[in-house]
């Protein structure tokens, strides 16, 4: 298997690092760099701004306009120069196809003499890799602050039906919005100063990929090792939006610990982690870490592509409400069988009640309350931090001389809405016990309220009970 390994660059191109000893871009002939005032097509070549393998990227300007560019040259040397050629073209619809200001705007693909280029928008400021060498101590908001603007400028790529499939910060470029100021002062700027674009979609494609598009070499996985999710490294042909969730899963992780989740400087290792070691508990690494925001994470970093957020909206929500300091509205506790059954008691009760679920819901939602009406003695709850999962919620009571002890779930909350919650016990007649509450408009402003009750019974005292 080989995995190209795009590690390194502001606007970014790959480097080929293969699983055995051999590296392709070691044989790949050196291509001189092009002088300042060099001309490519109607530009002229100022400096360079990145290089990889299969390129070099250029700060150029039309002399006609005097508008500034980054002018991205193909090395015109070496095996694959079809192939790179190739991908180049698509790279170029890709961007086409898109076209708005969360990404670098394709201006022109050309050719001159033996050299192919994209001349694309030239962006003022910096990228994220370089920012965050400057704000490395990050606060649990600020962190998920930086991810949200990510994801929301990632939206629009999903919109489009394109999967990046290297998102990581060398190619998250930030367009500074605060006015002139000295280049190397603009790093020290808060990320309120700067405007979100993607780069480098040279490794992109469509979701609904057709076979004349798909020149990925066979055999090759494509990506920068350390943000590349499990069905990457598996080389998968259906990709969806979840590819890119994962990389900002990483991306989040790293922001809120200093460190990626899995790291190894054997590649293959590398791979096999991402693919099967246990997601590491972002709390243990750093234990300031809310558990709203650590199940993001743990969604975000899931193995399966469905298990993941969908897309860069769903991501960007679920943080805007944890942002917000409101429940997330996620399910993360164990799976419980929910199928009837003759050993599991069902009840779903209903009221049609006056009021509004405005002013019902900061009732409804209040399960203390939901307690005592039902008639359940005072809940005495504790809280516990599991190295791996995170902190958990437990609660006990006695009840006609038994001690009822379990771990609560939170595991719906969609505000002024709907409410569920899973208890898991450990002691007493039930195995588990669900109550979900939901709020409906009814006729004349009144409120139909439902809750549905499901429990799970441990023996005969349960059943009676």
């Amino acid at each position: 298997m080989a995995i190209e390994n795009r590690e390194n660059s502001d606007y970014s191109e790959e480097t080929t690092l293969q699983a055995d000893s051999e590296s392709r871009s070691a044989s790949t002939p050196a291509v001189p760099s092009l002088a300042p005032g060099t001309r490519i097509g109607k530009y002229h070549v100022e400096d360079i701004i990145g290089r990889g393998s299969m390129g070099t990227v250029y700060r150029g300007f039309d002399p006609n306009s005097g508008q500034k560019v980054a002018l991205k040259v193909l090395n015109s040397t070496g095996p694959d120069i079809q192939q790179a050629v190739l991908r180049f073209q698509k790279e170029a619809r890709i961007l086409d196809d898109i076209q708005n200001d969360s990404v670098t705007r394709l201006y022109e693909i050309g050719q001159h003499a033996e050299q192919h280029y994209l001349a694309m928008e030239f962006v003022a400021g910096t990228n994220l890799q370089i920012w965050l060498q400057r704000h490395s101590d990050l606060e649990e908001n600020e962190a998920l602050e930086v991810v949200s603007r990510v994801t929301r400028a990632l939206e629009d790529v999903h919109l489009n039906l394109v999967v990046h499939r290297d998102v990581k910060p060398a190619n998250i470029l930030l367009e500074y919005i605060g006015g002139e100021t000295d280049p190397f002062l603009v790093p020290n700027e808060p990320i309120s100063q700067f405007r979100v674009k993607f780069s480098d979609f040279g490794i992109s494609r469509h979701i609904n990929q057709t076979a004349s598009l798909d020149i990925t070499r066979t055999g090759t996985t494509t990506g920068t090792p350390k943000y590349m999710s499990p069905e990457l490294y598996g080389g998968s042909a259906e990709l969806t939006p979840a590819v890119d969730v994962y990389a900002l899963g990483v991306l989040l992780f790293e922001l809120m610990t200093g460190a990626p989740p899995y790291t190894s400087d054997d590649l293959m290792k590398l791979a096999s982690m991402h693919c099967f070691d246990p997601i590491p508990a972002v709390q243990k690494r750093n234990p300031l870490i809310s558990e709203d925001a650590a199940q993001i994470v743990r969604r975000a970093l899931a193995k399966k592509p469905e298990d993941r957020f969908a897309d860069a909206t769903h991501f960007r929500l679920e943080i805007e409400r944890v942002l917000r300091r409101e429940p997330v509205d996620f399910e993360d506790h164990p799976q419980v069988a929910f199928h009837a059954s003759r050993w599991m008691w069902e009840k779903t009760f209903e009221w049609t009640l006056e009021s509004s679920i405005q002013e019902l819901w900061p009732y409804a939602s209040d399960t203390e309350r939901l307690n005592r009406a039902i008639g359940l003695p005072p809940v005495n709850y504790r809280s516990e931090k599991d190295p791996e999962l995170g902190l958990r919620k437990y609660g006990s009571f006695r009840l006609a001389g038994l001690k009822i002890a379990w771990e609560e779930h939170p595991f719906e909350w969609i505000e002024g809405t709907r409410m569920g919650v899973l208890r898991e016990f450990s002691s007493g007649p039930f195995v588990w016990f669900m109550s979900l509450v939901s709020l409906h408009e009814a006729d004349n402003g009144k409120t139909l309220l439902r809750h549905c009750v499901r429990i799970k019974p441990r023996n005969l005292v349960g059943k009676i009970v």
